[in-house]
């Protein structure tokens, strides 16, 4: 009963801990899309940042 009972906590914490790691990874991401965009605008101008982004969304 006691092997089951660790197995349990052992399988939740690994699903915690997944959960976890793919949230931070989608912040990371979501901040990189962020600069990247601010990179694109500030250098090639809002309208062409705007076509990009109305590009990827009829794809």
């Amino acid at each position: 009963m006691i092997a089951l009972y660790v197995l349990t906590l052992l399988l939740s914490g690994a699903v915690f801990s997944d959960y976890v790691r793919l949230r931070k990874q989608n912040t990371k991401l979501r901040r990189n899309v962020a600069v990247l965009s601010e990179y694109v605008a500030k250098h090639y101008g809002l309208d062409y940042t705007y076509w990009l982004i109305n590009k990827e969304e009829d794809e």
